[in-house]
């Protein structure tokens, strides 16, 4: 048995890792990946989990998370003389305390993973060529697998989202 070391691989620019890093910006991404709000229904949203924490706070997370497009202006709406702007995002956080997973390394899961890794190097990955911005070594085969993976696991978890709320 080969047991699982911690490493796990994460696709994220630095801006959206620092965007990501507080509790309360995590929460946020959580809440609007199931609901289009505004500040002030993030703020009831928030409340309801026992965070407290003031308009302007929760106005400078939004602005954190925006400037990382970790979350968009989905529409504007006017409201009493004033445009209020309703927040979405595409990006689902999954936080997760350290979970150790066996695996076997010969097992026939693995094979056939490592099969479909191949398949995406030889049509994707080989593709492009460049360097990584920090540490200036070729991470593309990895970056462009971690990519491909991310957007098959999201549209699978989106149909499980949509099918379980049906």
């Amino acid at each position: 048995m080969i047991e699982s070391i911690g490493m796990s691989i994460v696709t994220l620019s630095v801006e959206e890792c620092k965007a990501l890093s507080d509790p309360i910006r995590a929460t946020i991404v959580n809440i609007l990946y199931h609901k289009t709000l505004t500040v002030e229904e993030i703020a009831n949203e928030l409340r309801a989990l026992n965070y407290r924490k003031s308009i302007t706070t929760i106005r400078h997370h939004i602005d954190i998370l925006k400037a990382a497009r970790v979350i968009e202006v989905a529409y504007t709406k006017e409201k009493r003389g004033t445009l209020e702007k309703y927040y979405s995002t595409k990006v689902r956080f999954l936080g997760f305390n350290d979970v150790s997973i066996e695996i076997d390394g010969s097992s026939e899961l693995e094979k056939k993973i490592s099969k479909i890794i191949d398949i995406i190097n030889r049509k994707y990955a080989n593709k492009y060529e460049s360097k990584c911005n920090y540490c200036n070594t070729n991470h593309t085969k990895e970056y462009v697998i971690s990519v491909i993976i991310n957007k098959i696991l999201a549209r699978i978890f989106e149909k499980e989202h949509v099918n379980s709320n049906s």
